[in-house]
């Protein structure tokens, strides 16, 4: 992970863990009670399969009533299978997506979906609607779409 930020011009940070689905819950509320307004995160995502992706936010969740897109200019993905970031599509503002009953989404229709309740549900990888992956893929590479989430982690990122 150290490598990313790097990658993306932040070499100082501290890191904390502020949610552990396996811990607090599965649940969007869960996910939600304990990452929104926090600032800055970073989520790390295992899949059943034993892929690990996820995502940087610059900006801060929350679970307003209506659904609210944020822009998170230095947001990027990632896969742990793949040495570099990807990073945000120029002009897009859509990347991140807070909603009440979501968990983590990243970018528009899903870059990276988690639904709610999101323990043994199938979730969504639509590749390259807000992010740039330059033709590689985040779980297989070979195109797929769905993934079914193990373990969801997310940090503060001071």
């Amino acid at each position: 992970m150290i490598g990313y930020f790097t990658q993306m011009g932040k070499s100082q940070f501290k890191v904390a863990l502020i949610y552990r689905a396996t811990r607090d819950g599965f649940g969007a509320d869960d996910f939600h009670r304990t990452c929104d307004n926090k600032g800055p995160t970073l989520t790390i995502i295992q899949t059943t399969e034993g892929f690990v992706i996820g995502g940087y936010t610059n900006d801060h969740w929350e679970s307003p009533d209506r659904y609210k897109w944020k822009p998170s200019y230095d947001g990027w993905l990632f896969t742990i299978a793949h040495p570099h970031p990807f990073t945000r599509n120029k002009g897009d503002e859509k990347g991140i997506y807070c909603d009440k009953g979501y968990g983590t989404e990243f970018g528009w229709g899903g870059d990276i979906g988690i639904r709610d309740m999101s323990d043994g549900v199938v979730h969504g990888i639509f590749s390259g609607n807000s992010y740039k992956y330059g033709g590689v893929h985040l779980l297989n590479w070979k195109g797929r779409t769905t993934f079914t989430t193990k373990e969801i982690e997310v940090y503060q990122v001071i």
